[in-house]
């Protein structure tokens, strides 16, 4: 919601520059998206921002309105279409989309396009404390999934039963010295489309592993 905000801020504040630089057919189709997406018709706006961009290939306001659809509707292609083409547009239209952006590529495990798009970012010092601050955790953490994914261990993990492997992550935290006790981070989906870590505590009972 605050990406959102931030966004529609944003966009509002050009409406009257960017409006003389596009032909009067895109304009009529990005109003309508606009009028769409602030009544949550996130469908009605997909097909207005689709005329927008045909009418104008080189439309960012209307790529990055595609961009944040995509993001309210959980379709992470369209979302990564729509930022990647507004960067690609104009980069200096609203920078912190790189982030968002960022945040997609590492979803996709695209390490070096995230470390790429963020170096970008933070080379420009655009002056926003907490954005850089994000955008420097995210790098270096980027990097170093980079590299770990560039020497990967070999190894044979041991299925524990279903209270504790699931059709999500696990990762072994610690493993307490006489091996009854058992603690692992499990990485969910959440309602964002991002991931999310939790912490979890399993107990060996009778020859299985209790549920958390």
């Amino acid at each position: 919601m605050k990406r959102f905000c931030l966004i529609w801020v944003a966009l509002l504040s050009l409406v009257q520059v960017c409006f003389s630089q596009h032909p009067k057919k895109a304009v009529k189709a990005y109003e309508a998206a606009e009028e769409a997406f602030s009544k949550r018709d996130y469908q009605k706006a997909h097909q207005q921002l689709l005329k927008a961009v045909v009418a104008d290939p080189n439309y960012a306001e209307a790529w990055l309105l595609e961009g944040e659809v995509g993001m309210e509707t959980k379709d992470y292609d369209l979302a990564l279409l729509g930022y990647e083409s507004a960067l690609s547009c104009d980069s200096m239209l609203f920078p912190p989309a790189a982030i968002t952006l960022a945040r997609l590529y590492d979803n996709q495990g695209s390490y070096k396009r995230e470390m790429a798009l963020l170096r970008w970012y933070l080379s420009k010092c655009w002056g926003n404390v907490a954005n850089d601050a994000v955008a420097t955790e995210m790098l270096e953490k980027a990097t170093f999934r980079d590299w770990a994914m560039s020497y990967p261990v070999a190894f044979e993990p041991d299925n524990l039963g279903t209270a504790v492997n699931t059709i999500n992550d696990e990762y072994v935290n610690m493993l307490s010295f006489d091996g009854s006790q058992l603690l692992f981070t499990r990485k969910m989906p959440s309602a964002n489309g991002y991931q999310k870590e939790s912490l979890f505590v399993s107990y060996y009972q009778d020859s299985v592993w209790s549920e958390p």
